[in-house]
């Protein structure tokens, strides 16, 4: 039987079509990968992005199957400056404190964290209850302003200070809806304004003790001959000043009132 010819290249006027299937493969590895620039809107399991230079329209990308995109957004559903999208949730539904420093700010996000403890702190008396202490950096301006200018008890210079105030007394210093964190369901937990809160303002005196040059730690001679005391270099380590903050947490239903007052009426 006659072996089949095989064909020339087809010609096209003075070149020859050379398919090399390597260098497609190659070329296609290759394909240029686009960024996401911002995440802009969301529906259900789709969002809708703006691709780094592109000039042309934002696309709808599904979120199934693109792990690392749907990892980003759960990561950061509290951060604006992750993406246009979570900083338009957040706006639109936030607290309102735009009058509010990044100090106050702070503080009240400590005590709204420290909230959310109370309800595995139990107590058998009081139900869910206890004290405790929020520790955050707080600036000497912003501590003169808003609390100073509240005491007239509180010395004028700039030195530590420890003092007491109501529950109102720290409203007017921080600003409204800083005391409660409630939950989907019909639970509360709250700052007790029966009891008064505790405030320390100030800077801390930190020491680091070098050994580096300490005789008696390097010492390298007959060991009866060792000094019996440590003379070490003395470092402060320096920041910023802080505000302690302590008060007591309880917890309570929406609907059927504190867990203790449940307990003292089923008592009855």
């Amino acid at each position: 039987m006659a072996q089949r010819k095989r064909r020339a290249p087809v010609r096209f006027g003075d070149w020859e079509e050379n398919l090399n299937f390597r260098s497609l493969k190659e070329n296609k590895s290759k394909e240029k990968l686009w960024e996401i620039e911002d995440i802009l809107e969301r529906r259900e399991q789709e969002v809708l992005v703006k691709w780094k230079d592109w000039e042309g329209p934002s696309t709808w990308v599904s979120l199934d199957g693109n792990q690392e995109l749907q990892q980003f957004i759960e990561r950061n559903k509290g951060n604006p400056l992750s993406c246009h999208l979570h900083r338009r949730n957040l706006d639109s539904n936030k607290i309102d404190c735009r009058n509010n420093p990044d100090d106050i700010m702070a503080l009240r996000q400590a005590i709204f964290d420290s909230l959310g403890d109370a309800r595995h702190t139990a107590d058998g008396a009081l139900g869910i209850q206890s004290r405790t202490t929020v520790k955050v950096p707080f600036s000497c301006a912003s501590f003169n302003k808003y609390f100073r200018s509240l005491m007239d008890t509180l010395p004028t210079d700039n030195g530590n200070v420890d003092f007491y105030l109501t529950g109102e007394e720290m409203t007017s210093a921080i600003g409204e809806n800083w005391s409660n964190r409630c939950y989907k369901t019909s639970t509360e937990t709250f700052v007790s304004f029966k009891e008064f809160i505790h405030v320390w303002w100030g800077y801390k005196e930190r020491k680091q003790y070098q050994h580096n040059n300490c005789k008696r730690c390097t010492w390298k001679d007959a060991e009866e001959n060792r000094p019996q005391l440590c003379d070490p270099v003395i470092l402060y380590v320096r920041g910023p000043s802080w505000i302690h903050v302590t008060f007591t947490r309880s917890r309570r239903n929406m609907v059927t009132g504190t867990v203790a007052k449940r307990r003292r009426q089923k008592n009855l």
